[in-house]
């Protein structure tokens, strides 16, 4: 039996990696115990000055927790930005000043200009290089970032990519055909940075060619009233819905009823709706960025966006639209190679296998 403790946020708090934890612990096989350390914001709302509090009041809480009682292996899901670094370095320092040895550190998230402030400064690579990789077993999304921390002077057998994975309870393992039109699904936070306004655009030229097409947008984000105030200024609410936050049932309608999935962001780890989308059948319009290349493959999965603009859009769009017969031989191959690397089971059993090496190790 291997003790894991793992640190991520409130699973009542709906979030990539948060999701992500909750799929992987509910498919690990019975060998592995999960401990889940909770970190981060609750979900009940609390005051400024204690939510800055929150890293040093719960770094006391894993001096605690791991001078109480060993565990076998500690698991932190980081990401490269400001807060997170500062947080996750601050945990990574308490779990090695306690003697901590086995660490598996997961980046979920990586922002290159804060990569290129590190590599510039001396002190920060060491100690980002001394915190963070010193005999860890590290996970990125994207072999991009492997590239990174091997510059940095990471052992690179002790880096894996991997990608995210999809919960095969929450995807239809078929396709209804639809007799609505074409039905394009964005299923991501509405933030600028997907994307969204450029994708309305794009739509907004696009759709008078096609008059059975529609877009629905499933998710919530800051941006839900700026996006229905342009949907109604452009006159195209019976062409655009939103369906909201979807899970379960509705979630698996939406794929099913899909006909091509578009998420033009800006930056990306490795989405799992991207996942999703390709496990339902479909055919992907999405951004070069992140760890979707290592996923999806130009011209065959669908089409990579090299730059994000409404034309650039525009021009995939109509490139997949003109084509019927193009997009269920794009969508068949999508759903046979999602369910054949991507499911949960199968990255569950990648994490088995570092877990079960990094206990072998210390032998």
């Amino acid at each position: 039996m291997i003790k894991a403790l793992v640190l991520y946020g409130d699973p009542a708090r709906l979030g990539g990696v948060v999701n992500f934890m909750e799929t992987l612990k509910n498919h690990l096989s019975n060998d592995i115990k999960v401990e889940h350390f909770l970190i981060g914001r609750r979900i009940v709302g609390a005051g400024r000055m204690f939510r800055w509090l929150m890293p040093f009041i719960d770094a006391i809480r894993l001096a605690r927790r791991v001078s109480k009682d060993k565990v076998d292996v500690v698991h932190l899901n980081p990401s490269l930005d400001s807060r997170s670094l500062f947080r996750d370095g601050l945990f990574l320092a308490v779990l090695r000043l306690f003697g901590t040895q086995k660490l598996l550190v997961f980046f979920h998230g990586w922002h290159i200009e804060l990569e290129k402030k590190i590599c510039r400064n001396a002190l920060a690579k060491w100690l980002f290089t001394r915190l963070y990789g010193n005999n860890a077993e590290i996970f990125v999304l994207a072999s991009h970032v492997k590239k990174s921390l091997e510059k940095m002077g990471f052992e690179s057998n002790r880096i894996h990519v991997l990608t995210s994975m999809f919960d095969a309870e929450q995807v239809p393992r078929t396709k209804k055909k639809t007799k609505q039109g074409m039905k394009l699904l964005f299923m991501s936070r509405f933030d600028k940075a997907k994307g969204i306004y450029e994708l309305l655009e794009a739509f907004n030229k696009v759709h008078t060619d096609y008059p059975m097409a529609s877009i629905e947008f499933a998710g919530d984000g800051s941006e839900m009233q700026g996006m229905q105030a342009w949907v109604k200024k452009h006159k195209l609410s019976e062409r655009v819905n939103f369906l909201g936050y979807l899970r379960g049932e509705d979630k698996i309608l939406a794929l099913e009823e899909a006909s091509l999935y578009v998420l033009p962001s800006y930056a990306e780890g490795c989405p799992v709706s991207l996942l999703e989308a390709m496990a339902a059948g479909l055919p992907v319009i999405t951004s070069a960025v992140g760890g979707i290349p290592d996923i999806v493959v130009d011209g065959v999965n669908g089409l990579l966006l090299q730059d994000v603009t409404a034309a650039s859009i525009e021009r995939a769009l109509r490139d997949m639209l003109s084509n019927q017969v193009r997009l269920e031989q794009i969508g068949d191959t999508n759903r046979k190679e999602a369910w054949a690397k991507f499911e949960a089971s199968i990255i569950t059993k990648r994490f088995e296998k570092t877990y079960n090496k990094m206990i072998n190790a210390g032998e």
